[in-house]
């Protein structure tokens, strides 16, 4: 997906994506936390590989699980986190991260 996560100017879509964002000594965590209190929806691209790291709260993939945690599971209503998957497991199963 090397297009995903730009956007065409004049379009009303902004998109951050720490990919393009996160600059070399920029701090991680900060970037994110600023990152999702600004956007109004949030894409979680799923695979196996982002599950993993999820789930074992490592690297980016960690952060970002931990960090949008509360905010998903306590509020069962919530539309501002969207999983997108673009992944099956090898049991046919969505690669979306544990609670």
């Amino acid at each position: 997906m090397p297009n995903f996560g730009t956007s065409t100017p004049g379009s009303g879509i902004d998109v951050i994506l720490d990919r393009y964002e996160l600059k070399i000594g920029n701090e991680t965590h900060s970037l994110m936390e600023r990152s999702i209190e600004i956007a109004d929806k949030i894409l979680v691209v799923c695979d196996n590989l982002y599950r993993t790291k999820a789930n074992e709260r490592k690297g980016g993939a960690g952060i970002e699980t931990m960090l949008l945690t509360k905010q998903v599971y306590q509020d069962d209503k919530q539309t501002k986190v969207i999983p997108v998957v673009v992944e099956l497991d090898e049991k046919g199963e969505y690669c979306l991260p544990k609670e």
